[in-house]
Protein backbone atom coordinates (compact mmCIF):
# COMPACT_ATOMS: atom_id res chain seq x y z
CA UNK A 1 0.00 0.00 0.00
CA UNK A 2 3.08 2.45 0.60
CA UNK A 3 3.99 4.04 -2.28
CA UNK A 4 7.21 3.09 -3.90
CA UNK A 5 7.46 -0.03 -1.87
CA UNK A 6 9.22 -2.33 -3.93
CA UNK A 7 8.33 -6.02 -3.28
CA UNK A 8 10.42 -7.47 -5.65
CA UNK A 9 13.99 -7.74 -3.73
CA UNK A 10 16.10 -10.47 -2.32
CA UNK A 11 14.09 -12.80 -0.33
CA UNK A 12 16.31 -14.07 2.69
CA UNK A 13 15.22 -18.05 3.16
CA UNK A 14 15.69 -19.34 6.35
CA UNK A 15 18.39 -21.68 5.73
CA UNK A 16 20.05 -23.12 9.02
CA UNK A 17 22.68 -25.73 7.49
CA UNK A 18 23.75 -23.39 4.46
CA UNK A 19 24.39 -20.32 7.31
CA UNK A 20 26.50 -23.18 9.39
CA UNK A 21 28.49 -23.88 5.86
CA UNK A 22 28.79 -20.39 5.88
CA UNK A 23 29.70 -19.56 8.93
CA UNK A 24 32.45 -22.07 9.00
CA UNK A 25 34.13 -21.08 5.62
CA UNK A 26 34.16 -17.64 6.92
CA UNK A 27 35.99 -18.95 10.27
CA UNK A 28 33.04 -19.25 12.78
CA UNK A 29 32.98 -22.79 12.67
CA UNK A 30 32.23 -22.66 16.49
CA UNK A 31 29.57 -19.73 15.83
CA UNK A 32 30.55 -16.68 17.73
CA UNK A 33 28.76 -14.09 20.45
CA UNK A 34 26.68 -10.80 19.63
CA UNK A 35 25.08 -8.23 21.23
CA UNK A 36 21.47 -7.35 19.81
CA UNK A 37 19.70 -4.08 20.78
CA UNK A 38 16.56 -4.05 20.89
CA UNK A 39 13.69 -1.86 22.41
CA UNK A 40 9.91 -3.20 21.19
CA UNK A 41 8.58 -5.63 19.35
CA UNK A 42 10.15 -8.32 22.14
CA UNK A 43 8.70 -11.67 20.75
CA UNK A 44 10.23 -10.63 16.98
CA UNK A 45 13.35 -10.21 18.74
CA UNK A 46 13.32 -12.92 21.00
CA UNK A 47 12.66 -15.14 17.84
CA UNK A 48 15.24 -13.70 16.26
CA UNK A 49 18.33 -14.62 18.82
CA UNK A 50 16.69 -18.43 18.63
CA UNK A 51 17.17 -18.79 15.01
CA UNK A 52 20.66 -16.99 15.43
CA UNK A 53 21.46 -19.63 18.27
CA UNK A 54 20.10 -22.18 15.95
CA UNK A 55 22.84 -21.75 13.69
CA UNK A 56 25.87 -21.24 16.51
CA UNK A 57 25.18 -16.97 16.55
CA UNK A 58 25.06 -16.93 20.75
CA UNK A 59 23.27 -13.76 20.66
CA UNK A 60 22.65 -11.48 23.67
CA UNK A 61 19.42 -9.42 23.98
CA UNK A 62 20.00 -6.32 25.10
CA UNK A 63 16.86 -4.59 26.14
CA UNK A 64 16.89 -0.61 26.66
CA UNK A 65 14.57 1.96 26.13
CA UNK A 66 14.72 3.28 22.70
CA UNK A 67 16.31 6.68 23.02
CA UNK A 68 19.19 4.39 24.19
CA UNK A 69 19.40 1.71 21.76
CA UNK A 70 19.45 4.93 18.70
CA UNK A 71 22.22 6.26 20.86
CA UNK A 72 23.99 2.56 20.71
CA UNK A 73 23.57 2.86 16.70
CA UNK A 74 24.69 6.13 16.04
CA UNK A 75 28.17 5.71 18.50
CA UNK A 76 28.56 2.75 16.29
CA UNK A 77 28.61 0.56 19.42
CA UNK A 78 25.53 -2.17 18.07
CA UNK A 79 26.37 -4.31 15.71
CA UNK A 80 22.78 -5.59 15.23
CA UNK A 81 19.16 -3.73 16.25
CA UNK A 82 16.07 -5.16 16.14
CA UNK A 83 14.03 -2.33 14.77
CA UNK A 84 10.63 -1.18 13.15
CA UNK A 85 9.36 1.40 11.58
CA UNK A 86 6.10 3.12 11.89
CA UNK A 87 5.35 5.88 8.39
CA UNK A 88 3.07 7.97 10.62
CA UNK A 89 0.47 7.29 8.30
CA UNK A 90 2.34 8.81 5.54
CA UNK A 91 1.95 6.47 2.44
CA UNK A 92 5.14 6.95 0.54
CA UNK A 93 8.27 4.86 0.82
CA UNK A 94 10.04 8.04 1.44
CA UNK A 95 8.82 8.37 5.10
CA UNK A 96 11.38 5.82 6.60
CA UNK A 97 14.34 6.13 4.14
CA UNK A 98 15.00 9.92 5.13
CA UNK A 99 15.69 8.76 8.79
CA UNK A 100 18.12 5.46 7.48
CA UNK A 101 20.23 6.73 4.35
CA UNK A 102 21.39 10.22 2.96
CA UNK A 103 23.42 10.74 5.47
CA UNK A 104 21.26 11.33 8.13
CA UNK A 105 22.31 10.20 11.74
CA UNK A 106 20.80 6.56 11.63
CA UNK A 107 22.69 5.59 8.14
CA UNK A 108 24.83 2.98 9.02
CA UNK A 109 25.50 2.25 5.26
CA UNK A 110 26.79 5.27 3.95
CA UNK A 111 25.59 3.68 0.30
CA UNK A 112 26.05 6.50 -2.40
CA UNK A 113 24.40 4.62 -4.93
CA UNK A 114 21.40 4.28 -2.65
CA UNK A 115 21.58 7.86 -1.40
CA UNK A 116 21.34 9.15 -4.99
CA UNK A 117 18.45 6.90 -5.77
CA UNK A 118 16.58 7.95 -2.64
CA UNK A 119 17.37 11.30 -3.72
CA UNK A 120 16.14 11.10 -7.24
CA UNK A 121 12.71 9.68 -5.88
CA UNK A 122 12.59 12.43 -3.80
CA UNK A 123 13.62 15.49 -5.92
CA UNK A 124 10.50 14.55 -8.70
CA UNK A 125 6.85 14.62 -8.71
CA UNK A 126 6.69 12.06 -11.28
CA UNK A 127 5.16 8.70 -10.35
CA UNK A 128 7.02 6.35 -12.41
CA UNK A 129 10.32 8.35 -12.18
CA UNK A 130 9.65 8.00 -8.17
CA UNK A 131 8.85 4.44 -8.52
CA UNK A 132 11.82 3.42 -10.49
CA UNK A 133 14.06 5.37 -8.66
CA UNK A 134 12.85 3.36 -5.15
CA UNK A 135 12.91 0.08 -6.88
CA UNK A 136 16.32 0.08 -7.25
CA UNK A 137 17.05 1.75 -4.29
CA UNK A 138 15.58 -0.96 -2.14
CA UNK A 139 16.55 -3.79 -4.29
CA UNK A 140 20.43 -2.49 -3.27
CA UNK A 141 19.27 -2.32 0.30
CA UNK A 142 17.98 -6.00 0.27
CA UNK A 143 20.98 -6.88 -1.86
CA UNK A 144 23.33 -5.71 0.60
CA UNK A 145 21.15 -6.60 3.35
CA UNK A 146 21.24 -3.04 5.22
CA UNK A 147 17.42 -4.26 5.89
CA UNK A 148 16.18 -7.04 6.15
CA UNK A 149 12.19 -6.88 6.57
CA UNK A 150 10.43 -9.34 8.13
CA UNK A 151 6.52 -8.54 8.04
CA UNK A 152 4.43 -5.62 7.99
CA UNK A 153 3.13 -4.23 11.25
CA UNK A 154 -0.40 -2.94 11.04
CA UNK A 155 -1.46 0.01 13.15
CA UNK A 156 -5.14 -0.24 14.11
CA UNK A 157 -7.63 2.40 14.74
CA UNK A 158 -10.40 2.25 16.63
CA UNK A 159 -13.63 4.62 16.09
CA UNK A 160 -16.48 5.55 18.67
CA UNK A 161 -18.42 8.13 20.02
CA UNK A 162 -18.08 5.80 22.89
CA UNK A 163 -14.60 5.08 23.71
CA UNK A 164 -11.95 7.26 25.05
CA UNK A 165 -8.25 6.82 25.03
CA UNK A 166 -5.15 8.66 24.16
CA UNK A 167 -3.49 8.74 20.90
CA UNK A 168 0.32 8.20 20.68
CA UNK A 169 2.33 10.65 18.53
CA UNK A 170 3.62 7.27 17.15
CA UNK A 171 -0.02 5.79 16.38
CA UNK A 172 0.88 2.81 18.04
CA UNK A 173 -2.68 2.57 19.79
CA UNK A 174 -2.27 1.37 23.45
CA UNK A 175 -5.76 -0.10 23.51
CA UNK A 176 -5.13 -1.24 27.30
CA UNK A 177 -6.03 2.36 27.91
CA UNK A 178 -8.97 2.49 26.33
CA UNK A 179 -12.31 2.46 27.98
CA UNK A 180 -16.12 3.00 27.00
CA UNK A 181 -17.56 6.35 27.89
Amino acid sequence: MQFGCEQDVKDYAYEPQRAKQLLAEAGFADGFDIDIYGFRSRPVAEAIVGYLGAVGIRANLVWQQYSAVVQQRRDRKAALVIDDFGSSGIADAGAPTKFYFNGAPDDQSRDAEVDAWLEEAGSTNDADSRKQAFSAAFKRIADQAYWTPLFTMPINYVMSAELEGPVPKDENVEFWKYHWK
